[in-house]
């Protein structure tokens, strides 16, 4: 960032609200919101598959704190879904090209609406779709697939997965899992790309260069919340203790 390493501390803000479902009850809850995020020592949030609301990205730009937006998903890829998703993805960019907070554009999430192991064409498309984004942005990262097992990345500027692990009971399976994904990350790639006519993942993954994988255990903004409230009765706890000292 601005010419230094950033190491990404982020959650997923899946953005459902109480009274309004998928809409912010207003822009101070939002601003609530991002300050929430930084004092919990986060610097990134994931917008979750939705446009973000203008006002999360003014807030976001204004309390400095990063911003990964990604499309809406569809149930299938036909004609219409290809059509829409460009279309959305272009109208996106354009409305929020000059927010500095946002540094990653998303195109599918988790495989949704797509048959990547299996459909040739979907890889095709996802991987064609991957440079349209480029040469729409090039000035941000842009991830085709926001990977997750049985699904994969074809061509993407990150190489994140998605690996669900319950902490603490399962944080030897993490370890040992991240570990071995550290050792060949080329592991969470395609390996049918002869057969959709794609160059080689190696061409433009560079496995020697460290910081590249990115895990991701998503944690939604309604978590915060509870991480919030558990933290303040820690505080009051911790300043009850001191008092009777």
């Amino acid at each position: 960032m601005n010419g230094q390493p950033i190491y990404l501390r982020g959650a997923l803000d899946q953005d459902y609200y109480h009274s309004t479902i998928y809409t912010p009850p207003s822009g101070d809850l939002l601003r609530e919101q991002v300050l929430r995020a930084k004092e919990l020592g986060l610097n990134c949030l994931r917008c979750h598959i939705k446009v973000p609301d203008p006002r999360y990205l003014q807030w976001a730009d204004r309390l400095g704190i990063l911003v990964w937006a990604e499309l809406p998903n569809w149930k299938t890829l036909t004609e219409d879904a290809r059509r829409r998703g460009r279309e959305t993805m272009a109208g996106l960019i354009r409305r929020d090209f000059n927010h500095p907070s946002v540094v990653i554009w998303t195109i599918i999430n988790e495989g949704w609406g797509m048959d990547l192991p299996g459909g040739e064409q979907h890889r095709r498309w996802l991987a064609e779709t991957f440079h349209w984004v480029k040469d729409i942005d090039p000035t941000r990262l842009v991830v085709d697939n926001s990977a997750c097992s049985p699904n994969f990345h074809i061509e993407s500027d990150l190489n994140d997965f998605h690996l669900y692990r319950a902490i603490p009971d399962q944080v030897s399976e993490w370890r040992e899992w991240t570990a071995s994904w550290v050792g060949a990350p080329e592991s969470t790639y395609s390996s049918k790309l002869e057969g959709a006519g794609l160059v080689k993942i190696e061409k433009r993954f560079v496995l020697k260069k460290p910081n590249t994988n990115v895990a991701l255990t998503p944690v939604g903004m309604e978590r915060i919340a509870h991480y919030w409230d558990q933290l303040e009765r820690l505080k009051s706890f911790s300043e009850r203790s001191s008092v009777q000292e």
